[in-house]
């Protein structure tokens, strides 16, 4: 930055074109001169070159005082208070300088208390070549570091900080995010929005933890499988809504254990193109606490040369000491055959027992 005479006063001992530092007041100097003061006392001007001024001053109560080199625009500056510094300017003539350059080998700078850096930015800005032969002005950033090397940014012991309005970080290779605890990710107090661009996330995890009030959806899946290989792992779902599941293929459930559904309301299933079938090495039971009705429509098979099939076929096997077919009814039965023959053939002995009178009414009744 360009050194401020009327910050620091003007008590600089300017000098003439002829190189020559004007004299001093005869009446000294005032307070008037400047609200800030450049030295708390008169300095000493050591000597004056081409544009150049170097002067030093003592300082109060014995102690040290403080030493200056400035052309008005840059200055090396040692204060009364152990501070120096170093201000470049930009000359007047000039677009470019005004920066400070350290060229060394190895470098360690060491601090006892605190380091700030404040950039401003650049005011110039580079011309890059764009689309349709057009050039696009790209602003210089305000604070750039570049390693040819490794680098390590660390804070020991307390919070280290990256504050921006947009964060990138390019990993040519490989990204890792480290914590020791815990790693949060927070995205507009929880109401913002986390893309995530790959092509295969892993995650190896002891517990995975969802907590989603709104929907999620899984869009474009080609396959979801879930292993569990932990003996007596479970997978639970609680829902106070509804819970659909729209399958265009083929829906397999196996299970070698129990497999069990509970409805407070209606069980229905359907089959709307196909058939049904429930095959079962075990018992079955049907436990009805209302009705039951059975309307089996057949279908029409007029182009079949052979016989057709039953409309209800019942086939039931041996059993040892009981019987193939046991009905027990609270009250009647009706049974109506509307068409067709029937038949009723037993290879054993068939009883009958009325407990009322038993009519029995056809055109030819035959007895053998």
């Amino acid at each position: 930055m360009p050194f401020d005479t009327k910050r620091h006063g003007n008590n600089l001992h300017p000098s003439d074109k002829s190189g020559q530092p004007h004299k001093e007041p005869a009446s000294g100097r005032t307070e008037e001169l400047s609200t800030e003061k450049f030295c708390s006392t008169k300095p000493t001007v050591h000597w004056v070159s081409d544009g150049w001024t170097c002067m030093s001053w003592e300082g109060g109560d014995g102690q040290p005082g403080g030493y200056t080199v400035t052309n008005g625009q840059s200055a090396m500056f040692f204060d009364e208070t152990g501070n120096m510094v170093f201000s470049t300017g930009v000359p007047g003539q000039s677009g470019c300088g005004g920066k400070l350059i350290l060229n060394t080998g190895d470098q360690l700078q060491k601090a006892n208390g605190t380091i700030s850096i404040q950039a401003t930015g650049a005011k110039d800005t580079e011309a890059t070549p764009g689309k349709g032969g057009k050039t696009k002005s790209k602003e210089s950033p305000a604070y750039s570091v570049y390693a040819e090397g490794g680098m390590n940014l660390e804070a020991q012991g307390d919070d280290c900080g990256i504050k921006g309005d947009n964060i990138i970080i390019n990993a040519v290779k490989t990204l890792t995010l480290k914590a020791g605890e815990v790693i949060n990710l927070e995205v507009g107090n929880g109401s913002g929005k986390i893309n995530m661009y790959a092509g295969d996330i892993t995650m190896d995890a002891e517990f995975l933890n969802k907590n989603i009030n709104g929907r999620e959806v899984s869009d474009g899946t080609g396959e979801v499988t879930t292993e569990q290989n932990k003996p007596g792992a479970t997978t639970s779902i609680n829902t106070s809504g509804s819970i659909v599941h729209d399958v265009q293929g083929n829906y397999t459930i196996k299970t070698k254990g129990h497999y069990n559904i509970v409805a407070a309301a209606n069980l229905n299933m359907q089959s709307q193109l196909g058939g049904y079938s429930l095959k079962t090495l075990g018992p079955m039971y049907n436990n009805i606490t209302g009705f039951k009705v059975d309307d089996i429509k057949g279908v029409p098979m007029p182009n079949v040369k052979t016989k057709a099939p039953a409309t209800w076929d019942v086939k039931l096997g041996p059993t040892l000491g009981g019987q193939g077919w046991m009905m027990k009814s609270a009250m009647g039965f009706d049974l109506k055959f509307l068409k067709g023959d029937s038949k009723v053939q037993t290879a054993g002995v068939l009883d009958v027992t009325v407990a009322g009178t038993m009519t029995v009414k056809a055109l030819s009744i035959f007895l053998n």
